[in-house]
């Protein structure tokens, strides 16, 4: 599976921020990292969301079959954070149209070339039926897999925590 366009990725996050009871307006350009929107709520407030996103794309693995992640390509750490709202590093999933969210604290540093995040496909299923999801790996991090309407949901309640 190839990488999606940014354009698209912005569009599905946009959708997804809209899904989710509010909207928003990117006033970055689409291909840059972070993308930056402005999130306007119902009632009339703003706040800006920072998102860090790639394609989920399989892992590449044979024996692990239902490996995906995201290659953090064209970005160097550390990863900056938003220092008025939430900053959010998720993949993309486009043929299910979901997101797998990931801990900013442990991917803000890495080493430089193609450095990669790892999620199980099946817990981007479950979401499906749930809203949200969780794999927690080997190592002891915890990815989230998020359906669009759960977007905001997710990131109130794990990027604000996690942003810094």
């Amino acid at each position: 599976m190839a990488a999606v366009d940014p354009a698209r990725i912005v569009e599905a996050i946009l959708d997804a921020i809209q899904e989710s009871g509010e909207s928003a307006v990117l006033i970055s350009s689409a291909r840059a990292h972070p993308r930056r929107f402005i999130i306007s709520r119902p009632d009339g407030t703003t706040y800006p969301l920072w998102v860090y996103a790639w394609t989920l794309t399989p892992g590449g693995r044979p024996q692990l079959r239902n490996e995906y992640r995201i290659q953090m390509t064209t970005v160097a750490p550390p990863l900056p954070l938003n220092p008025d709202g939430p900053t959010a590093l998720i993949g993309y999933e486009p043929s299910l149209k979901m997101f797998a969210g990931f801990d900013l604290a442990r991917h803000r540093t890495f080493t430089k070339g193609s450095p990669s995040i790892q999620v199980d496909i099946t817990v981007i299923h479950k979401a499906l039926q749930d809203g949200l999801a969780f794999d927690r790996k080997d190592n002891g991090e915890i990815a989230v897999a998020v359906r669009p309407d759960q977007m905001l949901t997710y990131v109130h309640n794990w990027c604000f925590a996690n942003s810094g």
